[in-house]
């Protein structure tokens, strides 16, 4: 199953957020309602070999039978008989049972005992994390290819997860980009309403775009430090190279033009100067000054000190 068959479709929820997790229930409920709810069947272990179990898996997924699919892929992980004698896991620690069980693996596999190797695991978290994705699951898919990448050692597992990983990232990516204010032509996103007393900013779209698009050139990286020649790769990785400038320039026209409505706030008159400033009386002669100034003699008096204009470094316009 290719990844290239995944639609942006199932990346969107994480993109464009999922409904609000409802409030947990009282303990008291949350008690009767586990009481009343069946505790679910254990899984049962694949009954036959590992390599038909992967075939099955992909059969299922051709059909788009993801449920069974993503079963099938469960079973094949459930430890049988003989993988729990050995007590192997995931972690790939060696037991003594290990040690005492190796040399007679063969014969025990000819009789149709298996166990799942690290690398055996990767490729069946590998079709699971791909299944998750098509079901909606973005993060458990994305959680079950960080296993396969773990797990997979050196060989091709490893190199489909990562490049998986690195093209989920670059789609979300995508999705993030349509919705800065610069790229859709909408409205910058306004802030949230105050819960608790405190406003909170809607989160930045382009910051997300930024974050999706440095974990795709993370995961791309590593994949062409794996095998350079991959064409896909590199072209997923120009892409994101010209995203990143992208998102450069558009954080660079934001400054300027925050520094040029600050500077224009700067220059214009506060309200308070408004306010305070009194239209001149045209019709008296400023060098006769005021009337009542004069003194009973009909002389003027001395004129006082002015009193410092407190607005006198204060920019009028924009010069």
């Amino acid at each position: 199953m290719s990844l290239s068959t995944f639609t942006l479709a199932g990346c969107s929820l994480l993109a464009l957020g999922q409904d609000p997790a409802p409030s947990a229930p009282p303990a008291s409920i949350a008690d009767e309602q586990a009481l009343e709810q069946p505790a679910p069947e254990p899984i049962e272990s694949w009954s036959d070999t590992f390599a038909e179990g992967v075939d099955h898996v992909r059969t299922q997924a051709a059909a788009e039978e993801w449920d069974a699919a993503l079963l099938t892929c469960d079973q094949l992980l459930v430890p049988g008989p003989y993988a729990r004698l050995r007590g192997s896991s995931e972690a790939g620690r060696v037991t003594l049972t290990d040690r005492i069980l190796s040399p007679v693996d063969g014969a025990l596999q000819s009789l149709g005992l298996e166990r799942l190797l690290p690398a055996d695991r990767a490729l069946v978290r590998y079709q699971r994390g791909l299944i998750l994705v098509r079901m909606g699951d973005l993060a458990a898919g994305m959680d079950d290819l960080e296993r396969a990448r773990s797990l997979g050692g050196p060989g091709a597992v490893r190199r489909n997860a990562v490049y998986a990983l690195g093209t989920l990232d670059l789609m979300l990516g995508e999705i993030l980009r349509q919705q800065i204010a610069e790229i859709s032509g909408a409205a910058p996103m306004a802030q949230l309403p105050p819960a608790g007393g405190q406003s909170e900013q809607a989160p930045d779209p382009l910051v997300l775009a930024r974050t999706a698009y440095s974990q795709a050139r993370a995961h791309l990286v590593e994949r062409l430090r794996l095998d350079w020649r991959d064409a896909d790769t590199r072209a997923n990785m120009e892409l994101v190279q010209r995203r990143l400038r992208e998102l450069d320039e558009i954080e660079r026209q934001r400054e300027e033009q925050s520094r040029e409505q600050e500077e224009n706030q700067e220059g214009e008159p506060s309200d308070q100067e408004q306010e305070g400033a009194e239209p001149q009386d045209s019709d008296q002669d400023p060098e006769q000054g005021d009337p009542s100034s004069q003194s009973e003699s009909g002389e003027p008096e001395e004129p006082e000190e002015p009193a410092p204009n407190p607005f006198r470094n204060i920019r009028l316009s924009g010069d």
